[in-house]
């Protein structure tokens, strides 16, 4: 063989192992370490809880509720609850 012959071999070699390496890497690789720092962006990102705006209101309620009139504090606990039935408390 002569040696023009053998550079021309190691040429399209070269060619055909780094075309497959690059498709390898495009394929395969690159999407693995867009979905790790995908979950990394993911696991910093923590959502704010929304503010319970009936906490103010729950507050006063068990303020002015007395143990000498059950009725009305019930009544307000009720409305309370027809009010914000979504509430925390």
């Amino acid at each position: 063989m002569s040696p023009i012959r053998i550079i021309i071999l190691l040429v399209l070699l070269a060619a055909i192992v780094g075309g497959t390496g690059i498709v390898y890497y495009d394929f395969f690789l690159l999407p693995k370490k867009q979905v790790q720092k995908e979950k990394a962006i993911a696991a910093k990102a923590v959502p704010t809880p929304t503010p319970d705006y009936s906490l103010a209101e729950f507050d006063k309620i068990q303020k002015t509720s007395s143990v000498d009139k059950p009725q009305e504090a019930r009544d307000a606990y009720l409305a309370f609850i027809e009010k914000f039935p979504n509430s925390t408390k």
